[in-house]
């Protein structure tokens, strides 16, 4: 049996303004994989009543668009764009000329593949004090934030 700690998840982002999303935590939601959508689905209800801001890149935005481009289905695509634009509480991180920098230099010293080190950059420039990710070579880097991972929230 799984376990979700949702407490502990919310204590977890409490005081936390903007929380960054890797591209892999809006996949979970919107393909309804448990346990993540029990976590992902608190965080959209808070970032839909004002207690936090989450920060998306336009990199994940794209990365999630690529799964229905590749089958052809444009209506899919168009659909998902459409749900993404319309959650609360989302604030976009476009990619910059200083946050093609930024992320180079990440890249440079992390050996993270470049879009990561583009989420990452966009998503700190926007305010984003944590990032949400279950990308576990995260912790490994210093990143200019703190990598929250969801798995530390599961018990099987």
């Amino acid at each position: 049996m799984v376990e979700v700690t949702l407490r502990r998840f919310r204590r977890t982002l409490s005081g936390i303004r903007r929380v960054g999303l890797d591209t892999p935590v809006l996949i979970y939601h919107m393909e309804n994989v448990p346990p993540y959508t029990e976590l992902t689905t608190r965080l959209l209800v808070d970032a839909a009543a004002g207690a936090l801001e989450i920060v998306l890149s336009v990199v994940a935005v794209s990365e999630i668009l690529v799964g229905p481009w590749r089958k052809g289905n444009t209506d899919q695509a168009g659909r998902i764009d459409a749900a993404i634009r319309a959650i609360p509480g989302v604030r976009f991180a476009d990619i910059t000329l200083d946050g093609a920098g930024s992320a180079a230099a990440l890249r440079g010293r992390t050996g993270l593949p470049l879009p990561d080190a583009l989420i990452i950059s966009s998503s700190v420039a926007k305010g984003a004090q944590v990032i949400l990710t279950n990308d576990k070579t995260w912790r490994a880097k210093n990143l200019p934030c703190r990598v929250i991972l969801l798995d530390e929230y599961v018990r099987v």
